[in-house]
Formats: C-alpha cells, sequence, structure tokens
C-alpha cells in the first residue's frame, strides 16, 4: 500500500490510523508534521519500507532514531531540507541493514564532525549536498563501507576535498553518478581521478567549480564515452578548446 499525504495540514496525530500494510508513505513539504506525528507513523507502519518527508521543518533527530527503531525494513528515506534533521539521525539510518537510498540533502549532517551511515553495507544513492561540516572524515567510513554506492550527491560541500574522490574511486567500483558542484576544496586532481577510475561514468555535475579544467574535459572525452549528463557551467578554468577534447 502507498500513501502520498504531500503539504498535509496537520501536526500527524491522525498518521497514528495509518494500516500496517502501508510500504510507502510521502509527507514532503508537510510544515505543521511534527516529531511524534512522525513517530506515530513509525509505529503504524512496521513493514514501510520508503518514506519522503522532504521540507518538513518540525522533523527531529529523536522522530529519525524513533523509525529506525520501529521500521527495519525501510530501504529508501529521504529526508531533504528538514532543518532539525542532523548526525544523531544519520546514525540511526546507518543501523537500518537493507538501506539503499538516502536523502540528507540540505540539513545539518556532519555538523559535530560525527560518521555517519557506517552501517549502510546496501546503499546506493547517497545525496548529502548542502549539508553542514561535512567533511572527508565523515564520507570516509561511508565510503569505505558502501561498496554498492552508484550515486553520491556531495554538491555545496565547502570542506570535502580531492582526497574523499579518490577514495571514492578505489572502494565505490560502481558509481554511476556524482554530483560535487559548488565545493571549493576540490581541484582538478580530484576529477581526473574520478574519470580515470570509472571508464563508464554516466553522470558528473561540477557547476561552479575550479575543480574541472580542460584536461579534465579532454579525460572525460577519452575515458567516459558512456556520459549521460555533463554540467561544468561558470567553471572558469574550461575554455572552448576544452569543450573541442570531448568531441575528439
Amino acid at each position: 500500500v502507498e500513501v502520498h499525504l504531500l503539504g498535509c495540514a496537520t501536526d500527524g496525530e491522525h498518521l497514528r490510523l495509518l494500516p500496517t500494510s502501508v510500504e510507502l508513505l510521502e509527507l514532503s513539504g508537510s510544515a505543521r508534521l511534527t516529531a511524534r506525528g512522525v513517530q506515530l507513523a513509525a509505529q503504524a507502519c512496521p513493514r514501510l519500507r520508503e518514506l519522503l518527508v522532504r521540507g518538513c521543518p518540525l522533523v527531529t533527530d529523536a522522530a529519525v532514531e524513533q523509525l529506525a527503531r520501529a521500521c527495519r525494513e525501510l530501504r529508501s528515506v529521504s529526508l531533504s531540507n528538514c532543518g532539525r534533521v542532523g548526525d544523531r539521525a544519520a546514525c540511526a539510518l546507518g543501523t537500518l541493514p537493507l538501506l539503499e537510498r538516502v536523502g540528507l540533502h540540505g540539513c545539518p549532517v556532519g555538523a559535530t564532525g560525527r560518521i555517519v551511515l557506517a552501517g549502510c553495507a546496501r546503499l546506493t544513492t547517497l545525496d548529502a549536498g548542502h549539508t553542514r561540516g561535512l567533511t572527508d572524515e565523515a564520507l570516509a567510513r561511508v565510503v569505505r563501507n558502501c561498496p554498492r554506492l552508484q550515486w553520491l550527491g556531495i554538491a555545496g560541500s565547502e570542506h570535502v576535498t580531492d582526497a574523499l574522490l579518490q577514495l571514492v574511486t578505489t572502494r565505490c567500483r560502481m558509481l554511476e553518478r556524482i554530483v560535487c558542484e559548488d565545493c571549493p576544496c576540490l581541484s582538478p586532481v580530484g576529477i581526473r581521478a574520478l574519470c580515470e577510475g570509472y571508464p563508464a561514468l554516466a553522470w558528473l555535475h561540477a557547476a561552479r567549480s575550479r575543480a574541472v579544467d580542460d584536461a579534465c574535459l579532454e579525460s572525460i572525452g577519452w575515458l567516459s564515452g558512456g556520459l549521460v549528463s555533463l554540467d561544468v557551467r561558470d567553471c572558469p578554468t574550461v575554455s572552448a578548446a576544452g569543450f573541442e577534447h570531448l568531441y575528439e
């Protein structure tokens, strides 16, 4: 059973009435949804496999901790732009053995420097873009323990460096998509490592960054024949000559 309640106008008390057969629950954009509302939903739906709670400002770490305890079959959780969801929540999600997809875009994850999501061996998708204070250290253990990772989003990460990308190339051999735009500490060294490590890389978004230069585009053109999407808008070190390499 799927239940879609986007923009729910209540605090979520009614979610206690959800049937136990619910496997997908969508509550995104519910400005009045409280942590208790999420907890009631978790208690009512122990078979839940996918939860989307994007842009819900009242949802907290405590709610996600209760969710992780009650819904052990979760495969996909999106908490993007929930401003009160941080490291405690990410650590709780890391205890879910079947978790495959996690969205924490815009959440204050990494602010305390704690390791997050290290226990999700089945993880294929992680969007941690525009989180606060995310570092190489905070992501390194995730990368080391998630060999099935295919989609990695770290856009807007001010402290992530080339060392993280180099680690990704050695640990996550199934990577297909990476979003690393607006990352000021990345350089062409890291991007070239990605291109050379993944000849079948399909998706590279590195807009507004000095991490991509003409030499990177040459590597992409030579090694990434399966490239589907490339975003290098407003990269000051890319020239028209660089784009020519993509078609040679």
